[in-house]
């Protein structure tokens, strides 16, 4: 199942965020949350981010340690 950005809430609870990959590739359908589109209880195999120039270092360091720290390995 590939779910986009508007269907896929990612919740990183040690920074009080939460990331909305533009592209989630998850090889069993989610399960869905009440509270939470679905992705929300789940974690997909592969996050995927189209890179701006103006935010590389952001894509390419920051949000890669994030997805890692959610057990997403390939991002």
């Amino acid at each position: 199942m590939v779910l986009g950005a508007m269907d896929c809430k990612l919740v990183i609870p040690q920074l009080d965020s939460e990331r909305h990959p533009d592209l989630a590739v998850y090889l069993a359908p989610p399960r869905c949350a009440k509270t939470a589109p679905c992705g929300g209880s789940g974690r997909p195999e592969i996050a995927i981010e189209v890179v701006s120039p103006d935010s590389g270092e952001r894509d390419y360091v920051h949000k890669r340690e994030e997805y890692w720290s959610l057990g997403i390995k390939e991002y």
